[in-house]
Parts: C-alpha cells; structure tokens; sequence
C-alpha cells in the first residue's frame, strides 16, 4: 500500500495562477487504517524507514519532511 502526499502550502486556489519560489517543507503526521500489523513502512523517494505505530488497526506516521511529493509504502 502507498499513499502519496501532496505539499500544496503555497498553491493558489483562485484568480491567476503564477508560479512560486518558495514552497517550504511540511512534517505532516498521518494515520493509515490497516487491518493488519506492517513489517515495514518506508518513506519514498528516500527509502527512508519511518517512526511508526500500529495499534487496532489503526497505522499512525510520522512524515519527517515533505517538500512537493513523497509516498508513504506499506509492507
């Protein structure tokens, strides 16, 4: 299982669309349902291994930075 996070901090949501210059990183926290238990829960595109916990089939995540994109794996 993956699930992609998108960083839309400074997105403009109306009238004309400019590009930006700074788009600052995020930390976002997560929780996941997953039946259950997970061997593994990376971050990609890094592979990095998570701080995670599991518990009643609920997976809580703790993204360490999110620039524009990145993908929490599940395994």
């Amino acid at each position: 299982m993956s699930l992609h996070l998108l960083n839309l901090a400074e997105a403009q949501r109306a009238g004309s669309f400019l590009s930006t210059d700074v788009i600052p990183q995020v930390g976002p926290k997560v929780s996941l349902h997953v039946p259950e238990k997970p061997s593994r829960v990376r971050w990609v595109p890094d592979r990095r291994r998570l701080k995670w916990t599991w518990s009643g089939g609920i997976l809580e995540v703790t993204v360490p930075w999110l620039h524009v994109h990145g993908a929490v794996v599940v395994s």
